[in-house]
């Protein structure tokens, strides 16, 4: 399972035994939140989205993948069901509000 918070980190944990597998900290962004977590279908990765932007990482090790380009501001995401997508809601500028669909690879 995974949680957020508003202190620029999100944590991974097992389901099966309940210990911590990583903190993940958004880079350069010691004010910003995570709103948002989404795993992928096939639970390589996961991307989490908040007040400092989007971030895809690796979920064995929570290494950063990728920062998801255009996001200034992200609340919800959601993986299409093949993973190939991610779908954003929130802003590129901070001053709109809008959908994104960002291709993974």
């Amino acid at each position: 399972g995974g949680s957020s918070s508003g202190d620029s980190t999100a944590k991974v944990w097992s389901t099966t035994d309940g210990r911590l597998l990583f903190t993940f900290t958004v880079p350069d962004q010691p004010s910003s939140s995570i709103d948002s977590v989404q795993f992928s279908p096939d639970n390589a990765s996961l991307v989490f989205t908040g007040t400092g932007g989007g971030y895809l990482v690796r979920l064995s090790d929570g290494a950063l993948l990728r920062e998801l380009c255009c996001i200034e501001t992200g609340y919800a995401t959601a993986y299409s069901p093949d993973g190939q997508y991610i779908a954003v809601g929130g802003s590129e500028t901070g001053l709109e509000e809008t959908t994104l669909l960002i291709r993974v690879s």
